[in-house]
């Protein structure tokens, strides 16, 4: 696997996703003569929904090692939930859940399929989960 070949992967997920999808944002970094690359994705949902997906990666193995991923599904600017391997936790890879507080879950990181699924839980139920 190569950037492209992971950059393609990320677009045919986009494609299959059920979730009606109102526009999308998306910013490539590739770091010249490494197999390295930052994709930063912000998708826009009804009701205010963005989903931010912001994911650094290595191919130099000839597959995706993630060096840092972030997940986070907003409602408008209020933060419902964040997947993240971001080293400020003793936790490692962990999950935010945002209610009341900022209340934090060891968590593996979630394949897209997963992701999908409770992100269209959220926005087809408004957020009232």
């Amino acid at each position: 696997m190569d950037i492209g070949d992971f950059l393609r992967d990320r677009e045919r997920w986009l494609e299959r996703l059920d979730i009606p999808l109102v526009s999308y944002d998306e910013e490539v970094i590739r770091v010249a003569r490494t197999h390295r690359a930052s994709l930063q994705l912000t998708l826009h949902f009804p009701g205010e929904f963005h989903l931010d997906i912001h994911e650094t990666i290595d191919t130099s193995l000839c597959r995706a090692e993630f060096l840092s991923y972030s997940y986070q599904l907003r409602l408008g600017v209020r933060p419902i939930f964040r997947y993240d391997d971001a080293p400020h936790r003793e936790v490692g890879d962990h999950k935010h859940v945002f209610n009341h507080e900022d209340n934090v879950q060891p968590s593996q990181r979630p394949g897209l399929a997963a992701l999908a699924r409770e992100v269209e839980a959220h926005v087809t139920q408004g957020d009232r989960l």
